[in-house]
């Protein structure tokens, strides 16, 4: 009969939170309404000045 081999635990080991600060804009940010969210987010986005170029050196960037 063949021998089976030890089960490795799926759980993950939690890890210490490298940045708390960021825990406490989540927080903040999951406190807002869906629409509160929403215009913030568009009001955000109005500061970007050329949103193609914006969009092409983050996500095509130069080789």
């Amino acid at each position: 009969m063949k021998r089976r081999k030890p089960r490795r635990s799926r759980r993950r080991v939690a890890a210490e939170d490298p940045l708390p600060e960021l825990d406490l804009y989540y927080e903040w940010w999951r406190g807002l309404t869906p629409e509160e969210r929403l215009r913030r987010s568009w009001r955000l986005r109005t500061r970007i000045k050329d949103l193609q170029a914006f969009h092409d050196a983050k996500y095509l960037p130069e080789p």
